[in-house]
């Protein structure tokens, strides 16, 4: 699975639940929607940034370093 798209996903679902949140936090009153979208942003990008932590584990590159620490392991034994 390419990085990119993971990046893609990723960064739209932030801004969709962020999206959503404040502008829930706005019907209650438009003060606490724009007081608290900064901070609104930054939860949900930790939360849904650690959510899909794992799913980068699938990618060609992590693959790839895998696959060369397993061969330098195996020179290093010999």
């Amino acid at each position: 699975m390419p990085k990119l798209f993971l990046d893609i996903i990723r960064w739209l679902l932030i801004i969709f639940a962020t999206s959503v949140t404040v502008k829930w936090l706005w019907g209650i009153h438009w003060l606490l929607g724009l007081l608290l979208a900064v901070p609104v942003f930054v939860v949900v990008m930790n939360v849904i940034g650690f959510a899909t932590l794992p799913l980068y584990g699938f990618t060609q590159e992590v693959s790839e370093a895998r696959r060369r620490l397993k061969e330098l392991e195996r020179r290093g034994r010999n």
